[in-house]
């Protein structure tokens, strides 16, 4: 175990791939470092995740989609982002919880390791800051969330290559799965449908009918169904209902005093010098020496644009005089803003070593933090308070409008195109589970529960539906002489049934009496068809009758070819018996070479049985507070 420990400190095994980081959802780490103080929407025992960190990693799994869907993203999107927040939140908590356990089993990602990560894996052919810059800006990232995240991820994968190493597979049972798997038969099989036999059986008499229909009338009960006219008030069209005074928007300003919260900020030039690819310490040294002479020149005040001309790695604002433009804290790496917004004033920063090489920042212009004012904010205020107070309007609006209608004494088409207001129609009668569009759920279950009530208002959601019935049809039993074509062929249908169990009974027997066993003859016989299946494997076996267990249970168990089926398996209302004609055993050189590979995906596999359990007996050992607006905001 030691042994194995020691192993992964010193090396990373499975390194991820970029592509990978970049575009799904299992490459997120946690990286959440927040310059408010705001309501969290996860916490983990000491471990705090806001809402502006967990929207920003919606927001990023949302952009990866889009990048890897392109023009069917819209298509696929309402599939793909379903529950979102409830996996998101799992993962986010899953990758806290593995990050503490691989540090309590001494893995760690060292600057030097995450270094040859940076350079051997995701800059194999150079390293170009230019172009790293214009990927971090591809997928909204600073450097160091996204070498946090690059780390917390090999952290990951060594942890999962641990779990992997310790794991034993016995070999016996791993052999004996795999011949099983491996192995193939050829099936023949007859199928006893009742539909078959239906024709032999002879029409009820009307006594049977009836009987029948008294013992079932309740399966022909229709269901209550409703047509209707409709209008719906929509919150997002009546936003200009809700009344704002001046004091409403103060009120909210002064409450919601940390929406409005700015960072401080710089206005920032630098010069920056890169290690070269594949460097070693040397070389390293040599670098700093570099960026050390050249901080020093720019403190005695030689000018800063020049300098930059001169030294920097960063192709793109090297002949602007190194302009970074304006930085906001929170957007750049730890290091760069501990050097330069601790000084809280315009000057030379100290110098700033980076995973790729040195920095050297000169602060023009320094904006502390502060909050915006009031007339800055008042109109995102005014249309805040308008969505929140719109559902509440909306509704006592056309309650207004309804009893309007009400009094009016025309139908709601006419009285629709008096208020100029959009009127539908449900396409012809609707039951309860239907209704006209997917915005409106449930109701035409609510119109329902009172049909005596020719117009109503019901809402849904958010959402206010004034409706007037066109057309009721209750729920009924109907007469005997209108639903007797389909009590015939019920009636008819179950003797079948009934005859079919019978064949396959006999059939059974029969082939139990034979001294050899042969399916095809006695199909023959009895003018049966027989059907096929060549080259079957467990892994192969789906559907409705290869894939039923009881039947998958004794075919590939079966010792010695000629073995028919002792029972005729009912799978419906039908009947089938088996017979096995060939087994092909797989060789022994495909067996070790199935063997080696089935080894490591066995191990994989437990390696990650294993994780869950540790994740879920992590979560069970920890404080874990989730917001539950969280949950319903999926």
């Amino acid at each position: 175990m030691l042994k194995t420990i020691r192993k992964y400190r010193k090396s990373l095994i499975g390194v991820l791939a970029i592509a990978a980081i970049v575009l799904v959802m299992t490459g997120f780490g946690v990286n959440f470092v927040s310059f408010r103080e705001e309501p969290h929407a996860i916490q983990i025992d000491d471990v705090k995740i806001t809402y502006s960190d967990f929207q920003r990693e919606r927001r990023n799994v949302e952009d990866r989609y889009r990048v890897m869907l392109g023009e069917n993203y819209s298509k696929l999107a309402p599939t793909l982002l379903a529950n979102l927040n409830d996996r998101l939140v799992d993962q986010l908590i899953e990758n806290v919880l593995l990050k503490r356990e691989a540090t309590r089993l001494g893995l760690y990602v060292g600057k030097r390791q995450l270094r040859e990560i940076l350079f051997n894996q995701v800059f194999s052919h150079g390293f170009d800051a230019a172009q790293y810059q214009g990927f971090l800006n591809q997928i909204g990232m600073t450097a160091k969330e996204f070498e946090d995240r690059l780390a917390e991820d090999a952290l990951r994968s060594m942890l999962r290559g641990f779990i992997r190493d310790i794991s034993f597979v016995p070999q016996r049972e791993l052999r004996t799965l795999i011949e099983r798997n491996e192995t193939s038969y050829d099936v023949s099989y007859i199928e006893l449908s009742p539909a078959a036999f239906e024709e032999k059986v002879k029409s009820p008499s009307e006594d049977q009918i009836l009987a029948y229909y008294e013992n079932h009338a309740v399966e022909y009960e229709t269901k209550p169904a409703v047509s209707y006219d409709y209008v719906v008030f929509d919150p997002k069209d009546y936003k200009n209902l809700v009344e704002i005074q001046p004091e409403d928007i103060e009120f909210y300003y002064l409450d919601h005093k940390n929406e409005f919260k700015t960072v401080d900020k710089v206005k920032a030039r630098h010069i920056q010098l890169n290690y070269p690819a594949k460097a070693d310490p040397e070389a390293m040294l040599k670098v700093k020496k570099k960026a050390e002479d050249v901080h020093a020149r720019a403190a005695s005040g030689e000018d800063f644009a020049s300098l930059a001309l001169q030294f920097s790695d960063d192709i793109t604002t090297k002949t602007l005089g190194g302009d970074l433009g304006w930085i906001k804290r929170g957007e750049r790496d730890q290091a760069f803003e501990k050097a330069v917004f601790d000084m809280k004033s315009p000057g030379l920063a100290p110098l700033i070593e980076t995973d790729y090489g040195y920095e050297i920042v000169m602060v023009d212009e320094y904006v502390p933090p502060g909050v915006k004012k009031l007339e800055d904010v008042r109109q995102e205020i005014e249309e805040k308070i308008r969505t929140r107070e719109a559902p509440a309007f909306t509704a006592a609006y056309a309650e207004g409008v309804f009893d309007e209608f009400k009094k009016s004494g025309k139908s709601l088409k006419e009285f629709a195109v008096e208020k100029g207001l959009k009127v539908a129609s449900t396409p012809g009668l609707l039951e309860a589970v239907r209704d006209p569009e997917p915005r409106l759920k449930g109701v035409t279950r609510k119109i329902l529960d009172f049909p005596e009530e020719k117009k109503q208002l019901v809402d849904s959601g958010a959402l206010t539906v004034m409706a007037e019935i066109k057309e009721f049809r209750d729920s009924e039993i109907p007469a005997l002489e209108k639903v007797k074509d389909k009590v015939v062929a019920a009636v008819k249908h179950e003797k079948a049934k009934e005859l079919v169990k019978d064949e396959a009974e006999k059939i059974v027997k029969e082939l139990k009496a034979m001294k050899r066993r042969d399916l095809r003859a006695l199909a023959k016989a009895r003018n049966l068809t027989v059907r096929e299946r060549k080259a079957l494997r467990s892994a192969l076996a789906v559907g409705p009758v290869f894939g039923n267990s009881k039947i998958k249970d004794w075919l590939f168990n079966v010792a010695k070819a000629g073995d028919v089926s002792e029972e005729a398996y009912q799978i419906n209302d039908n009947y089938y018996i088996f017979a096995v004609e060939n087994i092909k055993r797989p060789a022994e050189k495909l067996l070790r070479e199935k063997m080696r590979s089935a080894e490591a995906t066995q191990k994989t596999q437990m390696a990650e049985l294993m994780l869950k359990a540790i994740v879920n007996r992590l979560k069970v050992r920890s404080k874990i507070d989730i917001d539950p607006n969280l949950l319903a905001e999926s």
